[in-house]
């Protein structure tokens, strides 16, 4: 079966998790808790806004006293658009010699934030590339072939 299919095209994708699970950080409500933060203790804040923030994690759970506020104030980033969740995988179009064509995947990865720095964001890409060699391999794609076909992907959007 090798040699069968040939390597079209390869690239990397990245897109922003539309329904991103931010339970780690915790959530916004309107009850109050032994561990809420009140948003708006000076009274002032928009009634259309949950008043409290839940943490994930407690100062103790956590270790760190500023962990709740913190997760607070990154959750209200969030809400703000200031950073964003995004996942991102590789991809193969190959082609049978009739002339079909197929798109192959890597697995992905999502719940990455959009601010983790260009180091992640590298790390990330070359394991899904990694992982999409390997995935090339089940079709027959030799890995010398796939290794030569990853070897000038861009890694970002733009590139």
């Amino acid at each position: 079966m090798s040699g069968v299919l040939k390597i079209r095209s390869v690239k990397v994708c990245w897109r922003i998790d539309e329904d991103p699970d931010l339970s780690f950080l915790g959530k916004f409500t309107d009850v109050e808790s032994e561990h809420a933060i009140e948003r708006f203790p000076d009274g002032g804040g928009d009634l259309r806004v949950c008043r409290y923030f839940v943490p994930g994690l407690t100062a103790e759970e956590s270790g760190d006293p500023g962990s709740p506020r913190r997760d607070c104030e990154r959750m209200e980033a969030f809400v703000r658009g200031d950073w964003c969740m995004v996942g991102g995988w590789a991809q193969a179009e190959v082609v049978t010699p009739s002339g079909v064509s197929h798109t192959v995947r890597s697995g992905g990865l999502w719940g990455i934030e959009s601010d983790s720095g260009d180091g992640y964001y590298e790390e990330t890409a070359r394991e899904q590339l990694e992982d999409l060699c390997a995935e090339l391999g089940y079709f027959g794609i030799a890995e010398d072939e796939s290794r030569a076909a990853l070897a000038d992907v861009a890694l970002f959007p733009g590139e």
